[in-house]
């Protein structure tokens, strides 16, 4: 009985695992230079619910700057577009983190333990060794949403080993090599949802330890 109990829980595990894995946002995305625009600091004090809240009260601006200057089947297509990311991509990636954490949450209560890895990514604009850093900042704001999460609800699980969180940064490295990276044309640069796809941070993978 005993034996099986463990294999039961096991496999308990497994199934919990595989839900959260389905759980695990796209990808979670992030304002040009944030958080903590123009510093080479390698860490944030920001947390992804502050970055992705002060992101998505820009859309107007995004709509508005990409837009800008085109005939108007062109504007609205333009519109449309960003409107399809901010709700696509920015805001699905961020409820899919709320839904993940309290996934997270349950198993490490449950007694699993976890490891969970991270990865931040850049758009081409800046230099490499800047967007390193700024890659780190990325997951730096990702990781300290988990350690704010439920006022800290997580962290006796990362205090005792049960949860490890790695992390790692590509900077511009696979960003595509089509995206615009002049200062001078943020309509592409910056604003474009080509660029804005590759500022962000992704969750990928958790593992039973």
């Amino acid at each position: 009985p005993d034996t099986l109990t463990t294999a039961q829980q096991e496999e308990k595990k497994n199934e919990q695992l595989k839900e959260l894995k389905q759980l695990m946002p796209a990808a979670l995305y992030f304002h040009n230079d944030e958080p903590d625009a123009k510093t080479l600091s390698d860490t944030t004090k920001l947390d992804y619910k502050e970055t992705y809240e002060a992101y998505s009260l820009l859309r107007e601006e995004y709509i508005r700057e990409f837009a800008k200057g085109k005939k108007t089947t062109l504007k609205d297509s333009s519109e449309s577009q960003i409107t399809d990311f901010f709700e696509t991509k920015v805001d699905k990636g961020y409820y899919d983190l709320i839904a993940f954490t309290s996934q997270l949450y349950d198993m490490l209560q449950s007694g699993a333990k976890l490891e969970v890895t991270l990865k931040g990514y850049c758009s081409p604009l800046n230099y490499n060794k800047y967007n390193i850093n700024l890659g780190y900042r990325r997951v730096a704001s990702l990781r300290n949403y988990f350690f704010h999460y439920r006022d800290g609800a997580l962290l006796p699980f990362v205090a005792n080993g049960s949860l490890s969180l790695q992390t790692v940064s590509y900077g511009e490295e696979t960003a595509n090599k089509q995206i615009s990276d002049s200062r001078q044309d943020t309509q592409l640069s910056v604003y474009s949802p080509n660029a804005a796809l590759e500022r962000r941070c992704e969750i990928v993978s958790v593992e039973l330890k």
